[in-house]
Order: structure tokens, then C-alpha cells, then sequence
């Protein structure tokens, strides 16, 4: 039971604690805005705090952008420049000075305005982030709310489990009466009796009280260890599963790229020994053209010893070039049998752990 309420208090303190540096983040970032130069910009309004939802915010902030972005200051910036100089250039009459002076004064003021464009988008995505924000709060509610209501249950479990053990208390300190006065009647054989029935009595719904008791504790305990063990076997199941999946995947990966080495190094070695083919065929034309020529301008000589060499070492080569292509062949069966290896591997190390996800699941 302390477990338990230790839990939901330290949840409590999680969550408030993380509403409290959300707060302080968003609170932060406002203050971090830029502030206008001029002190005649209406920051009080905007400083002051409005209770609005953040939605209303939002609607504001982007209806202003809008209307900043269709206004379009620079524009409007430039035209007053341009017609604050043409007033300064041109000789007014006497009378129209005073009406001259305020329209500069006032053409200097807005032109000493920032752009508000880049606050408003900022304030935008602000609401935005606040939005977001609440939403996160209200779900953080909800669960604490949850929390709580399971906090209640075991509170009322808890107080049910003190009000047994105030009647176990009640019911041995009535038997303890009993006796003492089953000792203060001992002279007295008929009352006595009756007394030691009364307590035998008393004894036996001592006893099955007792045993109810032994057996709440011993529920609520099994109850603690069977979801500890539980607990255990689903962190352990989800730890042995991504270090087999994690492992096979490594295993596939290395015997693929192996299988591709070979394929590679096979294509060279049959393209190698192509050409080395092709240059035995092309010296054993050369051979036999010399041969016929010897042939036809010495008639029926015998046989030379140095052509049964050459047909011997022609023989030869030719074995070696079945050995060179039977080799690589074998190489690349033998990588793509241990691919099928690892591959079924992968998959039953796959089946073992989902098998022990769902015996290990209530």
C-alpha cells in the first residue's frame, strides 16, 4: 500500500512540475521578443494580459498578419519617403507652415514605426505552440485524474484493511475479558462451563477471522508479486526481442554483402578468364597452322615429342579452367545456403519471442 501511494505521489510532482516548465518555457519566450523603439508604440495594451482561450489568440494574431501583409508597409514606407522629401523640397506659403510641420511630424513618426509583420507571426505561432500546449496539459489532466481515482481505491482498500484490524483488536481483547472472567468463576462449575463455552465460541470466530485475514494478506501479496513478475517478463521479452531482431538483421546484412563480393569477384574471374580463352584458342589456331605447313613440306615425318608436350599442357590449361569455373560457383552456393540459414534463423528467433510475448501476457 506505501508503494503504491509513494507511486501516485511521485507522479503527482512529475506532472506538475512539467506543467510548471511548460508555463515557464512559453513565459520565457515572450519575453525574448523584440521590443519597439519608440516609446510612443502602444506596448501597454499589448502586455497586458487578456483571460481569452488561445484560440482566440490565435484568430486575432493571424487576422492581424493578414492585414499587415495586405497593407504592405515597405510599399506604403517608400510613398511616405518619397512624399515627406517632396514637402521639404517645395516653398509653401506662410500660412500653410504650421499644417506643413505636423505633416512632417507625423510622416517622421510612422516612419520610425518597426514592422510589426515579423511579431505578429511570431505571436501567431506562439498561440499556436500555447494551443498545443493546453491540449498537452488537459491529456496530462486526464491521466492524473485516472491516477487519482486508482489512489481512491486504494485508499478505501487501505481503510477497509484498518477497520478489520480494529475488530481483530476488539474481538482479542473481548476474549481476553472472557478468560479473566472464566478464571474469576472457576469456583462456580456450571457458570464456568457456560463461560468456556462462550469462549470456545468467541475462540472459533477468532480463528475464522484470522484465517480471512491470513488469506487477504496472502491475495494482496501474490496479487504484488504476480505483477512484478509480469512487469519483468514483458521489459525482459521486449529486450530479448530487439537484441534477436537486431542481431539476425546484422547477420543478413553481412552474408549479403559477402554474397555480393563473390558475385562480383565471379563476373571478373569469368570475364578474366574469357580473355585467357580466347588467347589459348587464338595460339592454338596459330599451332595448328604451323602444324599443317610443317606437315605439307615435310610429308609423312614422325611425330615430333615437343607437339605431344604441348597437346599435354593444352589438356592441362583446359582442366584448370573447369577447376576455375566450377570454383567460384561453389563459393557463391555455399554464401547463398548460409543466407537461407540466417534467414530462417531470423525468422524463428522472430516466432520464439512473439510465442514468449503471449505466454508472458495475462
Amino acid at each position: 500500500m506505501d508503494l503504491l501511494k509513494q507511486a501516485f505521489d511521485n507522479i503527482e510532482r512529475t506532472v506538475d512540475a512539467a506543467s510548471a516548465s511548460v508555463l515557464s518555457t512559453v513565459v520565457e519566450s515572450a519575453s525574448e521578443f523584440p521590443k519597439p523603439a519608440d516609446p510612443a508604440f502602444p506596448t501597454a495594451r499589448a502586455a497586458k494580459k487578456i483571460n481569452v482561450s488561445t484560440t482566440v489568440v490565435a484568430s486575432q494574431a493571424k487576422k492581424a498578419q493578414t492585414s499587415w501583409e495586405q497593407f504592405d508597409w515597405l510599399e506604403q514606407q517608400a510613398q511616405w519617403q518619397a512624399s515627406l522629401q517632396e514637402l521639404r523640397s517645395s516653398s509653401s506659403q506662410a500660412a500653410a507652415a504650421d499644417l506643413q510641420q505636423q505633416l512632417e511630424q507625423l510622416l517622421e513618426q510612422l516612419l520610425a514605426l518597426p514592422d510589426p509583420l515579423p511579431a505578429l507571426s511570431d505571436a501567431a505561432a506562439l498561440a499556436a505552440r500555447a494551443a498545443e500546449l493546453e491540449a498537452s496539459c488537459r491529456s496530462l489532466q486526464q491521466q492524473v485524474d485516472g491516477l487519482q481515482q486508482d489512489q481512491a481505491e486504494v485508499g478505501q482498500l487501505l481503510s477497509q484493511f484498518q477497520q478489520e484490524q480494529a475488530a481483530h483488536a476488539a474481538l482479542q481483547a473481548a476474549h481476553q475479558a472472557l478468560q479473566e472472567e472464566a478464571a474469576a468463576a472457576a469456583a462456580h462449575s456450571g457458570a464456568a462451563e457456560q463461560l468456556q463455552q462462550m469462549v470456545r465460541e468467541q475462540a472459533a470466530t477468532i480463528s475464522s477471522l484470522q484465517g480471512s485475514l491470513s488469506s487477504l494478506r496472502a491475495e494482496h501479496e501474490a496479487s504484488q508479486a504476480s505483477l512484478f513478475e509480469l512487469t519483468t517478463a514483458q521489459e525482459v521479452a521486449a529486450g530479448s526481442a530487439s537484441t534477436a531482431e537486431q542481431l539476425a538483421t546484422e547477420e543478413v546484412e553481412r552474408l549479403t554483402g559477402q554474397l555480393l563480393q563473390v558475385s562480383k569477384e565471379r563476373a571478373l574471374l569469368q570475364r578474366q578468364l574469357e580473355q585467357y580463352t580466347q588467347q589459348q584458342q587464338q595460339q592454338q589456331q596459330q599451332q595448328q597452322q604451323q602444324q599443317q605447313q610443317q606437315q605439307q613440306t615435310t610429308g609423312n615425318a614422325p611425330a615430333d615429342p615437343t607437339d605431344q608436350q604441348h597437346r599435354q599442357q593444352q589438356q592441362q590449361q583446359q582442366q584448370q579452367q573447369q577447376h576455375l569455373k566450377q570454383q567460384p560457383d561453389a563459393e557463391l552456393a555455399s554464401l547463398k545456403a548460409e543466407l537461407e540459414v540466417a534467414h530462417q534463423a531470423a525468422r524463428d528467433q522472430q516466432h520464439e519471442v512473439r510465442a514468449n510475448d503471449v505466454a508472458a501476457c495475462p
